[in-house]
């Protein structure tokens, strides 16, 4: 843009905050890069404001000022810091274009002439507005692209934090799966089998890690069972309601206590009437062929 179209050129962007943030400053004459610092720290532009960088930001729509007096800036000036810088910088003529992707204003473009006697046209106004929107398009890219390597690298940290957590918690055990399976499979259909919600009922699935074994606990929130009826539900052909009110032969329960038994395990249930069920069942961390 510097020499081409402008002696000065600037980019600012608007943050989440209103603050305008200027991230880009070049001008033809090196000379004048300090006072145009100094205007932006005392001078900052502001959202708010009628004209300027500040009114592009806030309508979305280009400012320009094809011929700049400078007796009528000087006239307008706050103080004599102002009329000071304003000199040293020497506006001409000014063009600032709104950065805007996706009905979005991402910030603003600033070309000026100061060095030179030119001056803008409906034609630059068009062009600048052309330049605009391709510079909006790269920085809404590299915010994109910023964005998803945040969130790869927040899912890389969670997926690392979970693999801590299961790795502390879900033990490790060397054993046939077939048959842990099977008593798995049982004990939790059966859980949600015979739940007065089934719709909404719960059933939690953890495990112990002791010397030799494993313990796991099938829970859940259901009607509960009876104290007096923990040893006949492990018989065969043993059920607790009529069979035409549960689907099943009565043989679930007894095939998982023998299961279990001949891999050396024992399983138990705690459970009483209206509180919920937990079987508990250990099983070898290892087993030797």
């Amino acid at each position: 843009m510097v020499p081409q179209l402008a002696d000065l050129c600037t980019v600012e962007l608007l943050g989440a905050d209103g603050l305008i943030t200027p991230v880009a400053v070049v001008h033809v004459n090196p000379a004048k890069l300090p006072w145009l610092q100094q205007l932006r720290d005392l001078y900052p532009p502001q959202f708010a404001d009628a004209y300027g960088i500040g009114q592009v930001l806030r309508t979305g729509r280009s400012a320009s000022y094809p011929v700049i007096l400078e007796e009528r800036l000087l006239a307008v000036a706050p103080d004599q810091t102002y009329k000071t810088i304003l000199q040293q910088v020497g506006f001409k003529s000014v063009l600032i274009v709104p950065l805007q992707v996706r009905d979005q204003i991402l910030g603003a473009l600033t070309l000026a002439w100061s060095d030179t006697d030119r001056h803008y046209a409906e034609a630059d106004l068009h062009l600048a507005e052309e330049v605009a929107a391709r510079a909006a398009l790269a920085v809404d890219n590299a915010r994109l692209y910023q964005a998803a390597r945040a969130a790869e690298s927040d899912l890389r940290q969670l997926n690392e934090s979970l693999e801590q957590r299961v790795a502390a918690r879900l033990p490790t055990l060397v054993s046939e799966r077939v048959p842990l399976e099977m008593v798995l499979r049982n004990l939790i259909s059966n859980a949600l089998k015979h739940h007065h919600h089934p719709q909404t009922g719960q059933v939690t699935v953890s495990a112990t890690e002791q010397a030799t074994f494993v313990e796991f606990a099938i829970t859940d929130d259901g009607p509960g069972i009876a104290p007096q009826y923990h040893d006949r539900i492990f018989q065969m052909f043993q059920t607790l309601k009529p069979r035409d009110q549960v689907e099943g032969s009565g043989m679930g329960l007894a095939t998982v206590k023998k299961l279990v038994e001949s891999y050396g395990g024992n399983i138990h249930v705690d459970s009483r009437a209206g509180q919920g069920a937990t079987f508990r069942f250990t099983w070898p961390k290892t087993r030797e062929a």
